[in-house]
């Protein structure tokens, strides 16, 4: 959230304008992304190796990822990280209860 505005295209390309007023565009085959950089400079990089603009490659693959799934793929993976979260929380739950305890 407040990230940017991300669209998906049918062929699989991706685009992005970010908050920071840089705009993207990743090729229908995630290799490579396009960038025209806030400060009115380009860059051209592999996916795989995005030196320089690293984060804002990470986002839109994830939002490529995201975006290419099917409604079911979609509801399957927010389970998944939905139980990861609370494996995390109850985990730290623990570690407080511990700590609270070793306290007293």
């Amino acid at each position: 959230e407040g990230v940017g505005v991300f669209s998906a295209y049918k062929d699989g390309r991706v685009r992005a304008l970010f908050a920071d007023r840089c705009n993207g565009e990743m090729s229908a085959d995630r290799e490579e992304c396009f960038f025209l950089l806030p400060d009115g400079s380009e860059a051209r990089v592999r996916c795989a190796a995005p030196y320089g603009v690293e984060g804002y490659v990470l986002v839109m693959q994830q939002f490529a990822e995201w975006a290419f799934r099917s409604p079911i793929e979609r509801v399957l993976a927010f389970q998944r990280e939905e139980a990861k979260a609370r494996a995390v929380d109850e985990e730290l739950y623990k570690i407080r209860r511990f700590t609270d305890a070793s306290r007293t």
